[in-house]
């Protein structure tokens, strides 16, 4: 590749790097299959989250 084109691409990368941890608030969804062992890991673990993060 060229000096031009890598130039391209690594400002672009910079570009959506910095423009990532622009976002607003965001919210996270935990799933977990239909067994009352995962159910309950799945519970354990939004409730983690939760505690931990801004996240709801």
């Amino acid at each position: 590749m060229s000096s031009k084109t890598m130039r391209i691409i690594l400002a672009f990368t910079l570009v959506v790097t910095l423009l990532s941890g622009c976002a607003g608030k965001g919210s996270i969804t935990v799933g977990s299959k239909d067994y009352s062992e995962n159910i309950l890991l799945g519970e354990i673990m939004a409730q983690l989250i939760e505690a931990k993060t801004d996240l709801k």
